[in-house]
């Protein structure tokens, strides 16, 4: 078993300050995960607050999970043969029109439980394209990772890094 230190460079945080691709790669995944996951929690109080049931809630996370095991083969497809880059503005796109609809349908009661779900749904399928075309390379930036960071990571650390991302909601 190797013990991995020569996998990584060492890494000169002045290196990753100046990189602006890297910067922009690393600001749009972390405002991205931030609120994907923060829509996440939302909803599931949105939901349990609406229907006082336990059943409700977990079916926002089924719902939510459901579109990510079912497309999965889909998009890779899908994903190797477009531009990637319109496949993460269409998913970005789809996801703020649903949120807004969301955030309008409860500012004004008139968008109850199955509606939620619904919403919930889309909001996984456009996660589950999202995602697979960051998986397989270009974040939803545009930014190639590898391109962004060959200053600074060998390809074992970049292929590590995917890795973590497509395994961090197993674990």
């Amino acid at each position: 078993m190797s013990s991995g230190a020569g996998d990584i460079l060492p890494i000169d945080a002045e290196l990753l300050r100046h990189n602006r691709p890297y910067l922009h790669f690393l600001s749009s995944r972390v405002l991205s995960n931030v609120a994907f996951h923060g829509t996440t929690v939302a909803v599931g109080w949105l939901i349990y607050d609406k229907t006082n049931s336990a059943f409700a809630l977990g079916l926002v996370g089924l719902v939510q999970f459901l579109p990510v095991l079912l497309l999965t083969f889909v998009v890779g497809q899908v994903a190797d043969r477009y531009d990637r880059r319109l496949i993460g503005l269409i998913c970005q796109l789809a996801q703020a029109v649903t949120v807004t609809i969301l955030g309008l349908g409860i500012w004004q009661g008139w968008l109850d439980a199955t509606g939620i779900l619904i919403a919930v749904a889309v909001l996984g399928s456009a996660i589950a394209w999202e995602r697979t075309g960051s998986a397989l390379g270009l974040p939803f930036a545009g930014v190639h990772l590898v391109e962004a960071t060959k200053q600074v990571y060998k390809p074992a650390a970049v292929r590590r890094e995917r890795a973590i991302e497509i395994f961090r909601p197993v674990l």
